[in-house]
């Protein structure tokens, strides 16, 4: 996870929070949960191309679009989006894209980079057995 509620609290304040968290009228513990976990995936799957995950360290960019990303999904799923909620969003996940296509560094330690390494490939076999000299005649 790259957020939690505490995180999400600290940016957004407790009241804001607690309202996006209600089903009903009743406190909704899940649909929080729910939020940062679909953020987390999403955020997944755009490090993914570039970076080994579970990453070590997470920086704050990533804290920063985590947060982004499940206040707008926890106020999708209270019906109270607003125009500048939705804007976070969709420059979050433009951030995110440009992190994929190696645009953007996120800060993420480099140890945590993918393990694909640039290079030659190698193959290793039987030797040959036929070659110009040996079906010489043929």
């Amino acid at each position: 996870m790259y957020c939690t509620e505490s995180t999400l609290i600290e940016r957004y304040g407790a009241s804001e929070i607690a309202a996006w968290q209600l089903d009903r009228g009743t406190p909704s513990p899940e649909r929080l949960a729910r939020a940062i976990a679909d953020a987390t995936a999403e955020i997944d799957d755009a490090l993914r191309v570039r970076y080994r995950l579970p990453l070590a360290e997470v920086p704050a960019s990533i804290e920063r679009v985590a947060c982004q990303i499940s206040r707008y999904r926890l106020s999708v799923a209270a019906g109270k989006t607003t125009e500048l909620i939705a804007a976070e969003y969709a420059q979050a996940v433009s951030w995110l894209r440009r992190v994929a296509r190696g645009e953007v560094d996120p800060g993420i330690a480099a140890q945590a980079e993918s393990a694909t390494v640039p290079g030659r490939a190698s193959f290793t076999g039987q030797p040959r057995r036929f070659s110009r000299n040996t079906l010489e005649g043929y």
